[in-house]
């Protein structure tokens, strides 16, 4: 995958991600019921995957950012 399109896959994982994130309690009731595709605005692949991704992630994590990775180990140590 190049650069440029690796930027561009980040960026519909966030566009995924802030949907999901602004969705009224009203939305997400209907959501529940109708499923949450309706709201994706991608149609082919792989944009579509990585949008419901973002989108889940969001849902999962209660609209909280995704946790930055943590280094192993102790810091010092080596």
């Amino acid at each position: 995958m190049t650069q440029a399109e690796d930027r561009r896959m980040r960026r519909i994982f966030e566009q995924g991600f802030a949907a999901a994130a602004r969705l009224t309690r009203e939305q997400r009731r209907i959501g529940e019921i109708d499923g949450f595709a309706a709201l994706n605005p991608h149609a082919a692949e792989p944009a579509c995957s990585r949008w419901t991704e973002g989108f889940n992630h969001a849902r999962s994590n209660n609209g909280r950012p995704p946790a930055k990775a943590k280094p192993f180990g102790r810091k010092g140590a080596g």
